[in-house]
């Protein structure tokens, strides 16, 4: 059986920023500039980076979500990006002593974890706030 692909519509990218924009007010990292993209990335279902320099933060939702899909999932994932870019600075100047991709394994643990407690715990929350 094929891999069923779901494909996000405008409409979920809206939801998917206001998901992120949630989570930048909570944990109150509204000191750098934020860019979200909708776009076609290979593989994943969202992606952040991290300009070093600027601090400047792009979050992109990809138009294949792939698998299951719900607004809670895609809630998630935006808790998880942003998640990412707070550990940015942490990761890379830690990776810059450790070049085995220990650190890259280790942060994603982490933020995973976050995604099973703090997301997990604030879901809730997050509902109320989009009605």
């Amino acid at each position: 059986m094929a891999d069923k692909k779901y494909k996000t519509s405008k409409a979920d990218f809206e939801y998917f920023k206001r998901q992120c924009w949630w989570w930048v007010r909570y944990f109150g990292v509204i000191d750098k500039e934020y860019t979200f993209y909708h776009k076609d990335i290979e593989g994943t279902r969202a992606t952040a980076v991290t300009e070093f320099e600027s601090g400047h933060r792009v979050i992109s939702l990809s138009t294949d979500f792939g698998g299951e899909f719900a607004k809670r999932e895609l809630a998630q994932v935006a808790f998880h990006e942003v998640y990412e870019t707070m550990l940015f600075e942490l990761t890379s100047m830690a990776s810059y002593a450790y070049k085995d991709g220990h650190i890259a394994e280790n942060s994603h643990k982490l933020v995973n974890i976050m995604v099973n407690t703090l997301f997990a715990e604030k879901w809730q929350s997050v509902l109320r706030y989009e009605k």
